[in-house]
């Protein structure tokens, strides 16, 4: 179901001022780096509205993205190094990053043109995750996906609702209240499916993120 444009503007609300920051939304005077394949997308549009509205700064990502061709007849090392650690690190060199329906490392266009490509890219792309995540665990960066609202449910994101952030924001603040009162009286937790299985122990260093609304 396509959101009309009224629709469209409250899910960029969201995005901006519940899905960045974990749930606490941009500051006045920072930086949001959107990415996305095709700026004339409503969202687009939206997205901004809601940064200026929450006093931030826009920024379009406009990076080159060479084609798998042009990818694979580059040979020299320290270029292609250049090229992916320029790919990856822009998305962390502003406050946040908002991506809309972007595509997973595999999908990247060139990332298997050649070995030496896909060894430097996967390089460089681990290099990135722990840098994201060491930002984001000191709370200098944040992140969030957007969804293409041709396919978004209206309901899923209270979208008929007069203020979809502030009915996250709710259950957020049930859920964090919950699962507090949970681990307060646990020692461990058994986390298991049919792909892994984790026990991990309750410690006053870890932290635990409920609704972070990165996606």
């Amino acid at each position: 179901m396509a959101l009309n444009l009224d629709q469209i503007q409250k899910y960029a609300d969201l995005l901006v001022n519940f899905g960045l920051s974990e749930g606490n939304g941009i500051k006045k005077g920072e930086k949001v780096l959107l990415t996305c394949t095709n700026y004339e997308n409503p969202i687009v549009n939206a997205i901004k509205t809601s940064v200026e509205k929450a006093g931030g700064m826009i920024l379009l990502d406009q990076f080159l993205v060479l084609s798998s061709k042009e990818q694979s007849e580059i040979t020299d090392p320290v270029v292609l190094s250049k090229y992916y650690h320029e790919y990856f690190f822009r998305k962390i060199s502003v406050d946040h990053h908002i991506q809309l329906s972007g595509k997973s490392i595999s999908n990247m266009p060139g990332f298997s043109s050649t070995p030496l490509a896909k060894e430097i890219c996967e390089f460089e792309y681990k290099n990135f995750i722990e840098e994201k995540n060491n930002l984001i665990r000191k709370n200098k960066y944040s992140y969030c996906r957007a969804y293409d609202t041709s396919i978004l449910n209206p309901a899923y994101f209270f979208l008929d609702k007069n203020n979809p952030t502030e009915e996250f924001q709710i259950r957020k603040n049930n859920l964090n209240e919950i699962c507090m009162k949970f681990l307060e009286k646990a020692e461990k937790i058994h986390v298991y499916s049919d792909k892994f299985d984790l026990n991990m122990l309750v410690g006053i260093n870890r932290k635990w993120c409920f609704m972070t609304g990165h996606n």
